[in-house]
């Protein structure tokens, strides 16, 4: 019995490990092919952990929402296809069937939160130890970008570097959750790690969840007062050292920003300005997330029940130079502007169902999760503030989140 425990201990965290692995290579740049090998050997580990048939057939009535949505992704997509319907557009509609299968098979592991987030906290620890000072000192970058040091970080992209920002501000609250439980000396230098490297992104949505998070991880945890004054404190002791001021903030994410972009593009339609150098003018008209906002309302208006069809956003609104060559395929940089654009009423209402009903299903078992339930209400709040601030539908960061912020019917806690 006992030789039973311990190798179920032993696959458990070798499939935690694994897993988190996963989470980190889709969060970071990293080649296709190693981001599907470690898809296939966490789904192989699943499948070994929690049976083939077993999860579809039992949790069903826990997931039918998300199903329902993903089958509404489809038909629109096979639907109101142009063209030929190719599997290479974003949002990718077979990203989206792939990860639900994996959002399936992972609330089925019951003992799956902490198994992976320790894991993924300790990983993420390890990555940002080189990466920052790798960053800093020998690239001399003016940005923390996602590179996983298999590409050149000259080619990173605002929005990889961005869903990094949002992966941390994530992960930050489980490690506050951690810091509460056990004050030592590597979890608090965890969190101080996160609190920088966000900074270091410039990302002003990294930045926003993650005083969000901080800020509603103490409001629900009174005994989380000392912890919080130490992070004030520390951090005061930061910006001080650096003399960071909002204005030099502005700077300095002005600098990553010309380090990432290498060029403006400018239009003779002002309604079709793509980006500005200015990150003054992000919440202006003159953004161009104002412009993709404004266009996706635009197209709701014109098909407000099905919509235009899912990934029919980039098509239809493509940019193009005077040469007639392809410049920009934009997205909306907010999940639901797109869904309302590509999916219409319809599809919307499903996934505010699915949103619903997950956290519905949060409050109904928060007796027995305890302090865990209001890491799960605080995770899916900032993840929900997040999809408002880029586009993660057929991305690994939203579906791992959904899961590991599913409470399950046999908790392991």
């Amino acid at each position: 019995m006992t030789d039973f425990i311990d190798k179920n201990k032993v696959s458990s965290n070798i499939l935690g490990f694994v897993i988190s692995l996963f989470i980190l290579s889709s969060i970071l740049t990293t080649p296709l092919l190693l981001k599907v090998f470690l898809y296939s050997l966490s789904m192989v580990g699943l499948v070994l952990k929690v049976g083939i048939i077993k999860p579809i057939k039992e949790n069903f009535a826990l997931y039918y929402p998300h199903f329902l949505f993903v089958i509404v992704c489809i038909a629109s997509y096979f639907i109101f296809a142009q063209n030929s319907p190719l599997l290479s557009e974003s949002p990718q509609i077979e990203n989206i069937v792939f990860l639900l299968i994996f959002f399936i098979y992972l609330i089925s592991w019951n003992e799956a939160y902490e198994k992976i987030m320790d894991k993924l906290v300790l990983l993420t620890f390890i990555y940002l130890i080189f990466s920052l000072p790798i960053h800093f000192f020998y690239y001399e970058s003016s940005l923390l970008s996602a590179t996983a040091f298999f590409s050149d970080m000259r080619y990173e992209t605002i929005s990889n570097k961005n869903t990094l920002g949002i992966f941390l501000g994530l992960i930050l609250i489980y490690s506050l959750y951690r810091l509460n439980s056990n004050l030592i000396l590597y979890n608090y230098l965890m969190v101080m790690l996160i609190y920088v490297s966000i900074f270091y992104t410039f990302s002003r949505s990294a930045l926003f969840i993650s005083i969000l998070g901080t800020f509603l991880f103490f409001l629900l945890n009174i005994n989380f007062f000392k912890k919080f004054m130490l992070l004030i404190f520390s951090i005061s002791i930061l910006l001080f050292i650096f003399q960071i001021s909002p204005s030099k903030y502005q700077n300095m994410k002005s600098l990553s920003n010309e380090q990432v972009i290498k060029q403006n593009y400018r239009y003779i339609d002002e309604d079709k300005i793509i980006l500005e150098n200015d990150p003054g003018k992000t919440f202006t008209i003159q953004s161009a997330r104002y412009q993709y906002l404004k266009e996706s309302f635009e197209g709701f208006i014109e098909k407000p029940l099905v919509g235009h069809g899912f990934t029919n956003f980039k098509k239809n609104n493509t940019f193009f130079n005077e040469s007639g060559e392809v410049i920009r395929n934009p997205v909306t940089h907010n999940d639901f502007a797109q869904i309302l654009y590509e999916l219409g009423l319809l599809g919307f209402l499903i996934f505010l169902f699915l949103i619903i009903f997950q956290i519905n299903l949060i409050f109904k078992r928060i007796s027995h999760l305890n302090n865990l339930g209001l890491i799960f209400i605080i995770q899916i709040t900032v993840l929900l503030i997040s999809i408002n601030t880029g586009n993660y539908l057929d991305h690994a960061l939203f579906w791992s989140y959904l899961a590991l912020s599913f409470p399950q019917k046999k908790l392991a806690y």
